[in-house]
């Protein structure tokens, strides 16, 4: 459409279509790609090409500002179905603490670092079945994250001293997300990274063996995915039978699983991000009812039919095989 200058004046961040720009935008921020502005107006119907750069720029600043309306009226506006506030309970995006923050900034230096060198310095490194997911499994071992073979002296009391301060503002960050029943003691970890541009993502699964609670006595398991990659890290996750939906994490959130939920690891088949290897860490977070088992994951249901059958992949986030 094209716009007198009186009309641009007067059209506001309330305009339908500057509202619709702003949903297109929310849009491409949810999948973790970078809103576009100018392509967002052109779609809900402006015509760029007959206005001033001024003009443009005031359409986007209204267009942000829709956005930030739109939020504000309310929390859980175009966010997928399975982050919004019902399934908080069991499925939750938060924010990871600015001083933990800082620690997976340096651990996502050192450890693009290793993956760098290649073969020879990811010989414990393991392939997770079926896909092109690497993985390198920790347990419970801190020291691991921040020492090297090259450590010596300063540099390995450092690394000492920055692995039991990880641990301790990790379990502090987890037992302020009030995940009840978790045991900090017992939470297992591994590094994750995609090691080829090929999309092979996991099978739809469980971590924890899938379990009926008869008691309230019988806490749930969780698990926690933190990217370390500034690019974040992605996973499919499903709130019950049928289409699973893509979910982009970025750095600097946290996403909590519990046991009982279906998901799959691994990039989704979009352009713009093959070659990225979204290196993050994974966190079993067992609790007495559901113990870890890092070595396996669990493709059936409570009535033993295979989950992938009745939980099924997103067009974009389809599942390729080599």
């Amino acid at each position: 459409m094209t716009m007198e200058k009186r009309d641009r004046k007067e059209r506001a961040p309330n305009d339908d279509n500057i509202k619709v720009a702003a949903r297109s935008c929310l849009r491409s921020q949810l999948v973790g790609q970078p809103k576009n502005f100018k392509l967002a107006l052109e779609n809900a119907g402006f015509d760029l090409s007959v206005l001033g750069e001024d003009d443009v720029r005031s359409l986007v600043a209204r267009v942000k500002v829709a956005i930030t309306r739109l939020q504000k009226d309310n929390a859980d506006y175009g966010k997928p179905e399975v982050l919004q506030k019902p399934n908080f309970y069991r499925i939750q995006l938060v924010d990871v603490d600015d001083e933990l923050k800082t620690y997976f900034n340096v651990l996502n230096d050192k450890w693009q670092s290793v993956i760098s060198q290649g073969e020879s310095a990811l010989q414990n490194w393991t392939l997770i079945e079926q896909t092109n997911l690497s993985q390198l499994k920790l347990q419970g071992e801190y020291k691991t994250l921040f020492r090297s073979e090259e450590n010596e002296g300063a540099e390995a009391v450092r690394a000492v001293a920055d692995s039991k301060r990880f641990k301790k503002l990790l379990i502090a960050f987890f037992k302020k997300h009030k995940l009840v029943g978790v045991q900090c003691d017992k939470v297992h970890m591994s590094i994750i990274y995609n090691s080829a541009e090929e999309v092979i993502v996991q099978d739809a699964h469980t971590d924890f063996e899938f379990k009926k609670a008869t008691d309230t006595r019988e806490k749930f398991a969780w698990t926690a995915n933190i990217p370390m990659s500034k690019d974040g890290s992605y996973i499919i996750v499903w709130n019950g039978p049928g289409y699973g939906t893509s979910i982009h994490v970025p750095f600097g959130k946290c996403l909590f699983l519990r046991g009982d939920v279906v998901h799959a690891g691994g990039r989704p088949d979009w352009s713009g991000i093959a070659g990225k290897k979204f290196l993050r860490m994974h966190f079993y977070l067992p609790t007495k009812f559901m113990p870890a088992d890092p070595e396996n994951v669990f493709v059936r249901d409570l009535d033993g039919n295979y989950l992938s059958e009745h939980y099924l992949f997103p067009l974009t986030g389809r599942r390729r095989r080599v």
